[in-house]
């Protein structure tokens, strides 16, 4: 985990030295060109280079606790949110709506659906009766999926199933 934390914060200043050839083409062949990067060529802000390094230090210095990573669930949830309301298909960094869209997403993880409402409230306007109640049976539906997704028999169901999928997908390899 370590080591590839220093490749990834040299690598696109052209430093490869840290590198591992299944995943960069330049250990292999010195010619290769940046597919995302302006002319192909690595980046040679020196400035940008030494905040890199110093953000990447923070997380080598805990690469030991990062290498037992948990659960992404969370964060899975969190970047569906955010997919809904920015989703990739359209261009939203053009502007600031993309800054709202994804403070929008903060707020609904963190105090659920009636955000909208506060920030009606914050900005003057009506909170909507009509919004305010949807908010909460949203917030309601919410709290029943987690407590509900978090009892022993739903767990119990839910190793059960992944444990069958994993057997027919071993017997599916099997036969071909």
């Amino acid at each position: 985990m370590e080591k590839g934390l220093k490749s990834l914060s040299r690598h696109p200043f052209g430093d490869h030295s840290m590198c591992n050839k299944s995943w960069c083409h330049f250990v292999t062949n010195q010619q290769e060109v940046y597919k995302s990067l302006l002319n192909g060529k690595h980046i040679q802000d020196q400035k940008l280079k030494e905040t890199l390094t110093e953000v990447f230090d923070l997380y080598i210095n805990h690469a030991e606790k990062l290498a037992s990573l948990g659960s992404t669930q969370a964060n899975e949830s969190f970047n569906k949110t955010v997919g809904s309301k920015a989703p990739k298909s359209h261009h939203y960094s053009g502007s600031a709506s993309l800054n709202y869209r994804v403070t929008g997403s903060v707020l609904q993880k963190n105090i659920g659906y009636t955000y909208v409402s506060l920030v009606h409230k914050r900005m003057g306007l009506s909170s909507g009766a009509h919004t305010m109640c949807l908010a909460k049976l949203k917030d309601l539906q919410s709290r029943k999926r987690r407590a509900i997704a978090t009892t022993r028999k739903v767990k119990i169901k839910r190793l059960a199933l992944k444990s069958k999928k994993s057997k027919s997908y071993a017997a599916s390899i099997s036969e071909h």
